[in-house]
């Protein structure tokens, strides 16, 4: 319980980084976006084409008039039904005007949301070719890959494209550590080190210090984890917060 205080002190500042990826300037209508919903596909063929992603290679635009699918995953019907009539309004949006990015990441999220994967997925990588420098398309399908097409190599290049673009968003840091310490195994140092990357990119980023203290701790290595969490709490008392260095140092105390 202490635990989850503790994270959830320091990460309360991240929540603000949900309005990122409904991009920067803000919603033009609720998403009543409810994630829990979502049910995975299970995996798929790796298709690694950044070429494409990028705007090297043209993509054809979606088509605007692609069937809602059925309700295979069970969403509840009212929150169905409001997700489908945002995507109506987005479609609408979109029919006045194509070049609109924002627009364009707020279909994919509906798609997603009513289980078109697929659609979700073709939607993003449009978006891409129309602002490849604009990061929001690359994370949301990085997400996708990660959380519910289970297609974690494909996850690793659209989280580390998104990285590149903007290398202060320390909430893809932590979504990219997760994959690799608990979904995509491979390499037994990745985990540690996205978070030593993201930490060299944003030495302010109290939130990452923490974690890779604990993942030190929880993976046996008892003199890193110290060592991270005296550079933690030494960084909450130069935030002035005191009660978050105060948990850390019960928390040191019990690494054996």
């Amino acid at each position: 319980m202490k635990k989850q205080t503790t994270i959830g002190i320091i990460a309360a500042a991240a929540i603000l980084i949900i309005g990122l990826y409904f991009y920067r300037s803000g919603p033009s209508q609720n998403p009543n976006i409810n994630e829990n919903q979502i049910t995975p596909i299970g995996s798929e063929t790796v298709n690694i084409d950044l070429a494409s992603s990028t705007g090297t290679k043209t993509r054809a635009k979606p088509s605007l008039e692609r069937a809602i699918p059925e309700n295979t995953i069970n969403l509840d019907v009212a929150y169905r039904e409001r997700i489908i009539s945002d995507l109506n309004k987005t479609v609408v949006a979109l029919k006045k005007d194509e070049s609109s990015y924002q627009d364009w990441i707020y279909l994919g999220l509906y798609r997603k949301i009513l289980g078109d994967y697929e659609g979700a997925k073709g939607v993003w990588n449009y978006a891409i070719q129309l602002s490849p420098s604009e990061e929001v398309a690359y994370i949301n399908l990085a997400n996708l890959y990660d959380l519910s097409l289970k297609n974690y190599a494909q996850a690793e290049i659209y989280y580390k494209k998104g990285l590149e673009i903007n290398p202060k968003n320390t909430e893809t840091y932590r979504n990219l550590h997760e994959m690799y310490r608990y979904r995509y195994t491979q390499d037994t140092n990745a985990a540690a080190d996205t978070l030593k990357s993201g930490i060299a990119k944003n030495p302010e980023a109290l939130d990452l210090y923490v974690m890779l203290a604990r993942f030190y701790a929880e993976t046996g290595r008892a003199s890193e984890a110290r060592a991270e969490y005296d550079l933690a709490i030494a960084l909450a008392n130069k935030q002035d917060s005191t009660s978050v260095a105060a948990e850390l140092e019960k928390e040191k105390a019990t690494i054996k």
